[in-house]
């Protein structure tokens, strides 16, 4: 039912991992020797991001002007719409 809402916080709340994969080794023997051939592992970064963001309703009365620094409600599901998630 809120009208405006304004920025508490704002953090950066992305993670990332390293993944690892395979790598080899094979050894070969040749008479009494033997020689063994080493393939690094494959890593592969993955980054998720994400913002963690706080933020105060305001349920303005109409006529009345927002703060300084305040959204109007509208807008935003105007521009956002249905990519916003809900809960």
């Amino acid at each position: 039912g809120g009208t405006h809402f304004v920025v508490i916080s704002a953090e950066d709340a992305s993670r990332s991992n390293v993944l690892t994969f395979g790598g080899t080794s094979e050894t070969t023997f040749r008479g009494n020797r033997a020689i063994t051939t080493h393939s690094a592992p494959d890593q592969i970064t993955v980054v998720r991001p994400g913002r963690d963001l706080f933020i105060r309703v305001l349920k303005l009365e109409p006529g009345h002007a927002p703060p300084a620094g305040t959204f109007a409600a509208d807008e935003i599901i105007r521009h956002v719409g249905a990519r916003a998630r809900r809960s």
